[in-house]
């Protein structure tokens, strides 16, 4: 007897943002988003398929457009739900003091990016050969909601971009 697993379709999406047009430091711990104002959760795309989808991410890269962010270290937390957990966050360069035990039902898991400097104009970090299950089935979206969060410190460049990629592969 032959057992042949059918693999879904992979995709890849991504969410960016610009962040403050200023330099000033991140310590371990503090949120990196798009403005002190819009303090809500990434909103990231997973696959084409309809909503409630389930699947797994495979991998994911963080790529930014300045190139002195090498060597800059980053957590990016995922979440399928947000419900019941806020409608806001810190702002930009705030600490992030969200309390993930409380809200584990909704928490996916984490990817680790450590950034690399390619070149002269951006810095990049992959992510590689990741098993990260999400189950969107009892929500009515194809969206998971991250924060990413320094891990230690690091001078932004001034209004630097931000791209998250994450590549899953749907059941």
């Amino acid at each position: 007897v032959v057992s042949i697993a059918k693999f879904g379709e992979i995709f890849t999406d991504s969410v960016q943002f610009t962040r403050p047009t200023n330099a000033t430091q991140y310590a371990a711990g503090d949120i990196v988003r798009d403005n002190a104002t819009d303090r809500k959760f990434l909103p990231i795309t997973v696959g084409r398929q309809t909503n409630g989808s389930s699947g797994y991410i495979i991998s994911a890269s963080l790529v930014t457009d300045t190139a002195n962010v090498a060597t800059g270290t980053f957590s990016l937390l995922l979440f399928r739900d947000t419900t019941g957990m806020g409608a806001t966050l810190p702002a930009d360069n705030a600490a992030y003091t969200f309390n993930i035990a409380a809200h584990d039902k909704h928490f996916v898991g984490l990817i680790n990016f450590t950034l690399s400097a390619y070149g002269l104009l951006h810095s990049r970090a992959f992510a590689s050969d990741l098993r990260v299950p999400f189950d969107l089935r009892s929500t009515s979206t194809k969206k998971l909601w991250g924060v990413l969060i320094a891990t230690g410190a690091y001078t932004p460049a001034h209004g630097g971009k931000f791209i998250i990629r994450l590549t899953s592969q749907q059941n």
